[in-house]
């Protein structure tokens, strides 16, 4: 996450390209350029994306990250297939303390299209732009990827 804020550039510097001076080919032993990177050839109907919240030193980085209630996933997916490109968050957690060694835990989660704050016993309503504030210092996020066509 260093010098990221911003979920969509996080992902794009993860799947990024690369490119490799003085790379030895394995089988004709050639040196020569090459590139370097991933993509994504299939999507689970849910997954969950985790930050790195916490430094070596074990302090808590507080920074706020702009996360898309929706996530468009086409850069990311190899381009010869046609697979679901859209995710929508349906869930998070956020750790509320200041290191790895002591605080609290809070859930947010979307049920029927209505937003709840979970903590401990207490479950209530969140409004999208509490919940938009909550999410950028929030360090899991679960998406559950949409069918196409793009129906609520």
């Amino acid at each position: 996450m260093k010098g990221v804020f911003d979920l969509n550039e996080a992902l794009s510097k993860h799947f990024g390209t690369e490119n490799i001076n003085g790379f030895r080919c394995e089988r004709c032993n050639t040196v020569t350029a090459a590139t370097k990177g991933c993509q994504l050839t299939g999507l689970p109907k849910n997954f969950i994306i985790s930050l790195k919240r916490f430094t070596r030193k074990r302090r808590k980085d507080t920074r706020h990250i702009k996360i898309p209630f929706e996530l468009r996933l086409r850069p990311y997916i190899d381009r010869d297939l046609e697979l679901e490109d859209k995710a929508r968050l349906i869930g998070m957690v956020q750790h509320c303390g200041v290191s790895v060694t002591s605080g609290h835990y809070v859930a947010y989660v979307e049920v029927g299209m209505k937003w709840f704050r979970i903590d401990d016993m207490r479950i209530s309503n969140i409004t999208n732009n509490a919940l938009s504030n909550e999410a950028s210092s929030s360090y899991i996020y679960f998406y559950k990827t949409l069918p196409r066509p793009y129906i609520n």
